[in-house]
């Protein structure tokens, strides 16, 4: 929660409690850096010694350290009231396969795969600010004239924790783009389908919108694909993901 922004400062209560520390406690065990208190932007108030520590240096400070967080499945993130702004890292559900042009069978073409957002809502859980990762859209079914696929280069070594990796023969993308489904193969004297496309994938930075308490994050799922009565059928869609490190 933090320590309180005005008024008096109890050392056991407010400063202890939101830090801990052992008895008997003085203001020259919480130096900022030390074994209590972090060494964050939040607390650049308080010295980094121990010398000339004063109770009005904690007004506002917080035991909180943020640390990267990431979801491939639905969910919700609170905000401390310390973060300031936020990294993300989106990825859009890939889309499905299409069938091979020959065989007589639905649906065609694959279905598109679902955007990946973070809402940041107020405390009422109205939502006042959307990020949105668009999912790719699905392959279609085989044809003479061709497919065009992505190419098969992806680098995301700063966000390593979701599974930012491609499907198995699925066509990828560059700049942090999720996963398309491959197309099905052809058969005898038949075209194959093509694959679905990447889902967009975005990454940045954004100020904490005003009044903002949480985030709920919803993942994109993985389009569906097409008719797989077929020896070598299409895939569906990679789901997205998304990656979030709060600042303070």
């Amino acid at each position: 929660m933090g320590v309180k922004t005005s008024g008096s400062l109890s050392l056991t209560s407010d400063i202890r409690g939101e830090f801990g520390g052992s008895a008997p406690h003085s203001l020259s065990e919480y130096k900022r850096g030390g074994s209590y208190v972090p060494n964050i932007s939040a607390n650049n108030d308080i010295p980094t010694s121990n010398s000339n520590i004063r109770f009005s240096d904690f007004y506002g400070t917080t035991n909180y350290v943020s640390s990267a967080q990431y979801w491939t499945s639905n969910g919700t993130y609170t905000i401390d009231p310390s973060e300031t702004s936020f990294y993300y890292k989106l990825s859009g559900g890939g889309g499905g396969g299409g069938k091979v042009q020959c065989l007589n069978c639905g649906p065609d073409n694959g279905s598109a795969g679902g955007d990946t957002t973070l809402k940041f809502k107020n405390s009422s859980g109205s939502v006042i600010h959307t990020l949105t990762a668009e999912g790719g859209a699905g392959g279609l079914r085989g044809t003479y004239w061709g497919c065009q696929d992505g190419s098969n280069e992806f680098n995301e070594t700063n966000y390593p924790n979701p599974p930012w990796n491609p499907n198995t023969g699925g066509n990828w993308n560059t700049n942090g783009r999720s996963d398309g489904g491959r197309g099905g193969s052809g058969e005898t004297n038949c075209i194959g389908g093509c694959n679905g496309t990447c889902g967009t994938g975005i990454t940045g930075s954004i100020s904490k919108p005003s009044g903002a308490t949480s985030i709920t994050i919803t993942i994109g799922g993985g389009g569906s694909p097409g008719c797989t009565s077929q020896s070598n059928p299409p895939a569906a869609g990679q789901p997205g993901a998304a990656w979030l490190l709060g600042v303070q």
